[in-house]
């Protein structure tokens, strides 16, 4: 894992995949991230994640039931 420190309005460039990560805000002890990646490469927080493999696990069928449209990749099966 590469650690960074990095201020308000700094990026971080991941150039392999076109995904660039902002620090938009910090408070406190929370960090408010920007992501900007293609449309076709979903950005997904970890707790949904697990709650997709959940229901993969569940169901023996892949389902983004209940998942925002805006977090699901162009072309992922809806």
């Amino acid at each position: 894992m590469l650690v960074l420190n990095r201020k308000r309005g700094k990026r971080i460039v991941i150039p392999g995949c076109s995904v660039t990560v902002t620090v938009v805000a910090v408070e406190g002890n929370k960090v408010r991230l920007g992501i900007a990646a293609p449309a076709e490469v979903a950005v997904l927080r970890e707790e949904l994640v697990g709650r997709k493999k959940a229901r993969r696990g569940a169901g023996g069928k892949s389902s983004n039931a209940g998942l925002p449209p805006s977090i699901l990749g162009k072309g992922a099966a809806r």
